[in-house]
């Protein structure tokens, strides 16, 4: 991961217009940067898109900001994006289970669905969940070149989801093929393949992965469950196309298919005695086809000092889920639920002195269906952000939006970040403040059924966040810490109404979030690399006093990267989550804390070929991220990789 800089210096804002017409004339979009010589720049540092949706030195803001690399994805031979993002300060991770079991991230401690998440500029929220919150499971790693994580709220640039949060994933764009296998235990094969190339003006990506596991149980067979395998199988296959038609105007085109099935366990309102709850299901299972698609033109002045960008963007959702008459539930079911998201996204960047000004629009139109309900809802947005540098040492990010939706009517929206670097000292302070705003989901507004009564009155959940902290370079090391707070309003949550015995969402709900981020980063030789980093949350619903769910107190988290040979590399991941509060069947309770510890290592056979080898776990620890649901055991896995250029 890519932690605070240990180097020292200064680049002013007015370097902007380079870094745009560089990102350009290597065939990238700004909004979608991906791998290439101007992702780091030797001098710059890495290169930032998510946080101001232009490319900016990542020195240069003042958002708390984490980077996964692609050599890291690498090295850690994880296959899935859920893993990868277990050990990134601020970030809580809750999976159901193993493989393709629900995978949620709670930022900062606010809501899972207040994180706004795209790959390469599309959102992939699913309108047709009953949150609107995304589920992780089936993101894969392939062709994946970079992973940025902008902590703190951002919806002036990035309107509802955002309160929380933005996770952007970044594809790969260098002129490359590649080719990888693994396999390992619960009968788990990982194989994928990409070829990219660029003809003349031209320049074509193709990549697929498929990932396929016998699984380990779901439901916790400790708590009286059997201990029956939940299979998982996700095809992934993605296109890139770009062309340049001018000197200063490129089209290009992105899609992704993503095709799982995992069979899942359920919690049931019968609870079979001895255990707590019973959740084990033999013979429930659950479909997701999924497609994310983008069309975009980019244009670009010739002294770079006026870029365009307009876009069209489509992301799809088919999910099935099907139970038969075994387990807990004897009546067989079948649901179907379709969601799709479309949005028109016109966007001006101007640079003038040192100055630049972002200017944008949107149009958003979320549409789903279920077994009782089909509905579809638009939201306009308007954003303008300035970003300026007022001396060398001195700059700041100012920003507005306005968004107009079709129900509740307007929102407006607005952020400022200020940074200071203190001489050379290789200090950095920095702050951010910002309002936000999450949009009831089209289920909460729209999907009745026998136990529950849609609210078409619902109201836009609010919020104010702050941090402020610094990072300090000396030496070959680095330390960074963060304080943040946020103060949510009129969260939604679902209120039960004992004379109709149906349950109603409503805002009723106050909530605040706050702690603070540490993270060191040192390289005692050149060969070793070690980021060590702990997350402080405290949470708490201001209408019951209660903590909220899922949200530990404390987070630790250690990397290391160690060149041990020429050919060599071992490396080590690992973490400790703290208790936290869960609903243990219908009684609230709390999970107990874990640790687990992850090695990984490869090495070099050729220039090309890397055999590669991981452990997960490897303290086989018993831990459960939801009540009920068993994480995998000790797991060990084998593989070989392939790249030429």
């Amino acid at each position: 991961m890519k932690y605070p800089s240990t180097r020292t210096g200064n680049r002013i804002l007015a370097t902007t217009p380079l870094l745009i017409a560089a990102a350009f004339t290597a065939g990238l979009s700004a909004q979608a940067l991906a791998a290439d010589d101007t992702a780091e720049d030797a001098s710059l540092g890495p290169i930032v898109v998510t946080a101001t949706r232009t490319p900016v030195a990542e020195k240069n803001i003042a958002s708390a900001v984490t980077i996964i690399e692609r050599e890291e994805i690498e090295n850690s031979g994880k296959a899935r994006v859920v893993e990868l993002l277990r050990n990134v300060p601020g970030l809580t991770v809750i999976q159901s289970g193993g493989p393709g079991q629900v995978s949620s991230i709670f930022m900062r401690g606010t809501e899972s669905n207040h994180v706004l998440v795209l790959i390469d500029g599309v959102e992939i929220s699913d309108p047709s969940n009953p949150t609107g919150q995304v589920d992780f499971s089936n993101l894969l790693v392939e062709d994946i070149e970079r992973i940025e994580i902008v902590r703190g709220p951002q919806s002036t640039l990035y309107g509802s989801d955002a309160i929380g949060g933005v996770i952007q994933i970044i594809t790969r764009r260098d002129d490359s093929s590649s080719y990888r296998l693994e396999v390992g235990d619960f009968g788990t094969v990982n194989t994928g393949a990409g070829l990219r190339k660029s003809f003349g003006r031209h320049r074509l990506g193709l990549s697929a992965g498929v990932l396929d596991t016998a699984g380990t149980s779901a439901a916790n067979p400790d708590r009286g469950n059997h201990d029956e395998k939940d299979a998982y199988r996700n095809a992934t296959a993605a296109l890139h196309w770009a062309s340049r038609v001018t000197d200063s105007l490129e089209i290009s085109f992105d899609t992704r298919l993503q095709s799982a099935e995992a069979e899942i366990d359920e919690f049931y309102d019968i609870f079979p005695a001895p255990s707590e709850f019973v959740a084990h299901d033999p013979d429930s299972t659950g479909e997701t086809d999924q497609s994310f698609s983008r069309l975009q033109a980019n244009w670009i002045s010739p002294d770079g000092s006026w870029a365009q960008q307009v876009s069209y963007s489509r992301s799809t959702h088919e999910r099935r889920n099907e139970n038969g008459p075994a387990g807990a539930r004897s009546t067989p079911s079948e649901s179907e639920f379709n969601g799709n998201k479309s949005k028109l996204d016109w966007q001006q960047t101007l640079n003038w002195r040192n100055n630049s000004l972002i200017m944008g629009a949107e149009v958003e139109d979320d549409r789903a269906r279920g077994s009782n309900f089909a509905e579809s809802i638009r939201n306009s947005g308007f954003y303008l952000q300035d970003q300026a540098q007022f001396t060398d040492a001195f700059s700041t990010a100012i920003g507005v939006r306005h968004d107009k939706h079709d129900l509740f009517g307007g929102e407006t929206t607005w952020r400022i970040a200020p940074l200071l670097h203190i001489g050379n000292s290789g200090t950095r302070l920095k702050a951010s403040y910002g309002t936000g705003f999450k949009a009831p989901s089209l289920s909460e507004l729209f999907e009745s059924s026998s136990f529950v009564l849609a609210n078409p009155d619902l109201q836009p959940e609010k919020s104010k966040g702050w941090d402020i902290g610094f990072e300090q370079a000396f030496g070959m090391a680095s330390l960074e810490v963060i304080y943040f707070k946020n103060d949510i309003e009129d969260l939604i949550t679902f209120v039960f109404d004992p004379n109709t015995f149906l349950s109603s969402p409503q805002n009723v709900q106050q909530a605040e979030t706050e702690g603070y981020e540490a993270v060191l980063g040192f390289s005692p030789l050149a060969t070793l690399d070690v980021q060590l980093a702990y997350t402080r949350t405290e949470t708490e619903n201001l209408d019951t006093g209660e903590k909220l769910l899922r949200r530990p107190e404390n987070e630790v988290a250690l990397n290391v990267n160690w060149r041990a040979l020429s050919k060599l590399r071992l490396g080590l991941n690992a973490r400790q989550v703290g208790k936290r509060d869960d609903f243990i069947g219908f009684t609230r309770g709390t999970l107990d804390s874990y640790k687990v510890v992850d090695l990984n290592a490869d090495y070099s056979l050729t220039p090309s070929w890397t055999l590669t080898l991981r452990v997960d776990n490897v303290n086989d620890e018993e831990y459960e991220e939801t009540a009920g649901y068993a994480a995998p055991g000790r797991a060990g896995y084998v593989g070989v990789r392939w790249l030429s250029r």
